[in-house]
């Protein structure tokens, strides 16, 4: 049964132990009938969803009950049970109506003070509902029955005959485990279970109190009830007037319904996923077998290749039974489905695992037989792009650089070196599949072709022995399909080549997001071993070339090409007569304005300028270095590794003009600055020393010394270095330099900043400025002219105990000598010269 259009809209289903009760929500279905006891109203027939149509009779004024009511029309006990279908409204609707007419009375201005009121209006509809059921029980038509167990076993919903009849809870459906439930049978004998509930049937009263106020606004308070009744629950129950044909379609439904969901068998997806899982764990097993008995490498690889089949096979039936619609109404099948799809997943995970594990055994097997063979060894190392290109062979240990992974490239000093320096990246690679087609002896690979791919498609696959390569699907590849596709070799490449003052190389090797490294000395072997087999590479360098020579291996050589071009050709003429030639462009890296400011990129910023002038304390400070609450940042264990020379060795070329020791010759401006900024400091400015030096691009090293005090400042550029001071205010010291790398900048964002530039372009003095545009307008000038470059002459530990680690520094030149501390360009003292203290200089000058 439904609610009638005009009804409140219905609440959300709720349950009542595991039950679920709720009102329906449709258009009501209007039939014709002829009209009974003289007038003329809806005849209710068949459904008792039916409802009347306009012409139905308002309420009586003075309704009589419905003991009289059926004798007046001498109704027979047919005529009592269907008496909606057959005759309309019965008495108690029509007593019903006059109560809903009496309220909509009373909540207007105009009702009468002697108006019934609410608990009036409810206790004469309890006294009718108790009539009502006296009366069908004495017709049978009424029973009660106390349910004790914790499942009901039927839904309601509110319902109502007609527009204007009364709205009652009426049973929606029952279940196979209500107590009152029944089974399929003929119309007949359900006319005869009279103790058994079906649909239409209304619960009229719980525990015996009776329910008079039924409505869409009342139905969640219905529920409550019985979910707080708990158990034993008595209900009191009118059979409804169609309740045999509704109980039949109930039931005709289910059946219908069983029908729809018959199970698909999905034990053949299992089976089959299974199957072939055990076929890749048997290939698994034999491959381990195999490889602990040092059987043929060819065997060996038959074992891993059913391994591989195993596992591409059992990931269809996997799909197939991923792809199952279950529907969720039926549990049995959604818990089938679900643990199916489960095994066949599990089954195809296991297989691919299994098949990676053997493809694992064997390379780890190729590699120690390929150790005992050379020329196998010797191929074998040329593996990835780079390697074809003469560097990171397979098996060469990448050793740290000195100073760590950089970002960008080192830059290169040697002079000779510069027409190979630099970023390069692979633009044409002529050669290059049949070159290491000849190698490998391998031109295609195994694939299996996914959806969505056809003929001409580019997938990335793997080689047994794990070399990452493209293959090219041939025309009329179909998606399932298992095939040997022709293999193009990935042309991903990109070179970070440096070499410096000293011989020393480094160079990176990019291929598909993945970076290796190779480090070494020019003209120097490189040892690259791999179990008994050895191998030695040499890097030698001229002018206008570069040999990259493998011994019983292959053969690269490095030419500068037409429009800053880089040519890369490799042969190995042992193997076979092609060779490959590698055509790189140089990257170009965007340089910004001259006049960039470093700092930009950290404004605005907001610094507590109160505290900040607190550490402005020295004249130091005032040049950006050494402020109040700031200490060195060199620990002890890091000292000899950070030795000015090595990082100027690796400086990058942009950097150059600011590496060195320099002396201050003129100062202005710094009294106006101390006044406007309140500072006590002297106004004429004392001797200073500064000393800078650069890693690459990265990293950067102050020392400065004035008035006898010497402080070392070391960070990475772009990197804060906090400092706490008083009250636990902390700034942000920085130190930057512009992307042209003409600018340096010193000092707080936001507070007080040092720019450091060339005095001119044609000068190679230093401008140091000093500025706090926040609170000045005033600014301190400063000019530095250079002392001493740093130098390998002369420079790394010389006559020192240390001398291998670089720990200890001389100026270049005559020059002064270093044994006192007047001469001495940094006031170092003897036990901190080159013939002095093993923890080396820094110790001494940061102590």
């Amino acid at each position: 049964l439904r609610p009638c259009a005009h009804s409140a809209r219905p609440p959300a289903p709720a349950r009542v132990g595991l039950q679920r009760f709720r009102q329906e929500q449709a258009s009501p279905r209007v039939r014709r009938a002829a009209p009974a006891a003289g007038t003329e109203q809806s005849a209710l027939r068949g459904s008792p969803t039916m409802v009347s149509n306009t012409s139905t009779p308002r309420a009586a004024s003075s309704p009589e009950s419905e003991g009289d009511y059926f004798r007046k029309k001498n109704w027979k006990h047919k005529d009592v049970k269907q008496r909606h279908g057959l005759h309309g409204y019965d008495p108690l609707d029509r007593a019903f109506q006059q109560i809903r007419e009496e309220k909509k009375q009373r909540s207007t201005f105009f009702s009468s003070p002697r108006s019934p009121s609410a608990k009036e209006h409810a206790k004469r509809a309890t006294d009718l509902l108790k009539e009502h059921v006296e009366t069908m029980k004495g017709l049978d038509l009424a029973f009660r029955y106390t349910f004790r167990g914790a499942k009901l076993g039927f839904s309601i919903v509110v319902a109502r005959y007609g527009e204007e009849g009364r709205e009652h809870v009426q049973i929606e459906a029952t279940q196979p485990h209500c107590d009152l439930y029944t089974p399929q049978r003929p119309l007949k004998e359900l006319e005869n279970m009279r103790d058994k509930i079906m649909p239409t049937d209304e619960l009229i009263a719980i525990n015996g109190e009776y329910i008079p106020d039924v409505s869409a606004k009342t139905f969640p308070q219905i529920l409550k009830k019985i979910q707080k009744a708990g158990r034993p629950l008595t209900a009191t129950f009118v059979l409804g007037e169609r309740r045999e044909e509704a109980h039949s379609e109930q039931e005709e439904g289910r059946g219908m319904l069983r029908e729809d969901l018959r199970l698909i068998d999905v034990s053949a997806y299992v089976k089959e996923a299974q199957s072939h899982r055990a076929i890749a764990a048997d290939g698994l097993r034999q491959t381990r077998k195999a490889v602990e008995a040092r059987r043929p490498i060819d065997e060996c690889r038959t074992y891993v290749n059913a391994a591989e089949q195993g596992a591409l096979k059992s990931a269809p039936p996997a799909q197939a039974c991923a792809k199952l619609q279950i529907d969720a109404r039926s549990a049995k099948a959604e818990r089938l489905i679900g643990t199916a799809q489960l095994k066949t997943a599990q089954a195809a995970q296991d297989a691919r695992t299994d098949a990676d594990e053997a493809a694992r055994l064997l390379r780890a097997y190729e590699l120690r037989r390929n150790a005992e063979d050379g020329e196998t060894f010797a191929v074998d190392q040329l593996s990835s792009p780079g390697a074809i290109a003469g560097v990171c062979f397979r098996d060469d240990v990448e050793g740290d650089a000195i100073l760590g992974d950089l970002r960008t490239p080192l830059a290169g000093y040697k002079p000779d070196a510069a027409w190979c320096c630099g970023s390069w990246v692979l633009v044409k690679a002529d050669g290059l599949d049949a070159y290491r087609g000849a190698l490998s002896k391998r031109t295609t690979a195994s694939v299996r072709v996914p959806d969505g791919a056809s003929g001409g498609s580019v997938l990335e696959t793997y080689l047994p022995d794990g070399t990452p390569v493209n293959v090219i699907l041939p025309r009329g590849a179909r998606p399932g399909q298992q095939l040997d596709a022709p293999i193009s070799y990935p042309r991903d490449l990109s070179l970070d080549v440096a070499i410096s003052r000293s011989s020393a190389y480094e160079v990176r090797a990019t291929e598909q997001g993945r970076t290796r490294r190779e480090r070494g000395t020019l003209n120097k072997p490189l040892v690259i071993q791999r179990g008994a087999q050895q191998m030695t590479k040499t890097f030698a360098l001229s002018k206008d070339r570069a040999d990259i020579s493998a011994t019983n291996g292959q053969q690269t050589r490095w030419a500068p090409g037409s429009n800053d071009t880089l040519v890369v050709t490799s042969t190995f003429p042992r193997l076979t007569p092609l060779q490959v030639e590698l055509t790189f462009e140089r990257r170009s890296v965007p340089v910004a304005e001259d006049d960039e400011d470093p700092f930009a990129k950290y404004l605005p910023a907001k610094v507590d300028a109160h505290a900040f002038l607190r550490q402005l304390n020295s004249v130091v400070a005032t040049a950006g270095l050494k402020y109040r609450n700031q200490r060195a940042n060199i620990p002890r264990d890091e000292e000899d590794a950070w030795n000015i020379y090595i990082m100027t060795e690796h400086c990058d070329a942009k950097f150059e003009w600011l590496c060195g020791q320099w002396a201050c010759v003129a100062t202005e401006g710094l009294a106006e600055y101390n006044r406007a900024l309140g500072l006590k400091l002297p106004d004429e400015a004392t001797p200073m020393a500064l000393g800078i030096a650069v890693s690459g691009d990265r990293f950067y090293e102050l020392h400065v010394r004035s008035g006898g005090e010497y402080f070392i400042e070391r960070g990475e550029f772009g990197k804060p270095t906090v400092i706490n001071a008083a009250g636990g205010v902390t700034f942000d010291k920085r130190c930057d330099v512009s992307a042209s790398g003409k600018t340096m900048a010193v000092g707080t964002p936001g507070a007080q900043v040092v720019s450091i530039k060339r005095l001119s372009p044609t000068d190679s003095d230093l401008l140091v400025t000093t500025s706090y545009p926040e609170l000045t307008d005033a600014v301190v000038c400063r000019v530095f002219t250079l002392k001493h470059k740093w130098s390998e002459r002369n420079g790394v530990g010389a006559g020192h105990a240390n001398a291998e680690t670089g720990s200890a520094y001389r100026l270049d030149g005559p020059g002064p000598r270093p044994q006192t501390g007047d001469d001495d360009f940094f006031g170092l003292d003897y036990t901190c010269g080159a013939l002095g203290m093993r923890e080396g200089c820094y110790a001494g000058c940061v102590g």
